[in-house]
């Protein structure tokens, strides 16, 4: 495994390379943040055929600092950094498209028994790709739960829970088609009132 600090920032770069110095994958890490992981696939000629990326917390502009790194090409021997733009995360690709969906709702909740509502509806025609969901409260250390459902057509996508808040990326994104409306709803049990807060990620196609 080699390694090295990114010359600019507090970035650390981790490589697992093959045993003819190409490289298998990167591990890339960003201050507490989680990391992210990029797996290259090469063909049957040892030439880079795509690259997986595992984003993790770390920001896109970060990961592609690393990856467009002069010392990038020599240690890695990469020939065609224009590769990366074949990269398309589904939130990645929103973002550059101007098409993602990034929603945050947050209240005082009494409780028990109260409840924070998040909602986004889906415009006609459209599709909207779910592909994470998050709940926290930011001014205690209590448990709170969160489910993920969709209305009216009674759907529910996921539930999630933890210690002041919990995160829940989805590997394959969920589809909420046009007209119905994507629900997070958030809930604690302590008795008296918290700040809760949720978040819906994701895009329209």
């Amino acid at each position: 495994m080699f390694s090295w600090l990114f010359p600019t920032s507090e970035i650390k770069v981790f490589l697992d390379k093959h045993e003819d110095g190409r490289i298998n994958t990167m591990i890339i890490q960003k201050g507490d943040r989680e990391s992210a992981k990029i797996t290259y696939i090469y063909d049957a000629d040892k030439n880079i055929r795509q690259l997986n990326i595992e984003r993790g917390d770390i920001p896109l502009s970060t990961i592609l600092e690393v990856l467009n790194a002069r010392f990038i090409d020599r240690i890695g021997r990469i020939e065609d950094i224009e590769l990366i733009k074949e990269v398309r995360l589904v939130q990645d690709k929103g973002a550059i498209d101007g098409t993602d969906i990034d929603i945050t709702a947050f209240a005082t909740v009494a409780g028990p028994g109260g409840q924070l509502i998040l909602s986004y509806t889906v415009p006609a025609n459209k599709t909207l790709l779910v592909y994470d969901w998050s709940g926290c409260m930011s001014d205690g250390i209590e448990e709170i739960c969160g489910f993920l459902y969709v209305t009216p057509a009674a759907v529910y996508l996921g539930v999630g829970g933890g210690v002041r808040g919990f995160q829940t990326p989805f590997s394959k994104p969920k589809r909420v088609t046009t007209g119905n409306t994507a629900k997070i709803q958030l809930n604690h049990s302590v008795a008296g009132n918290r700040e809760l807060q949720a978040h819906l990620g994701g895009i329209l196609i």
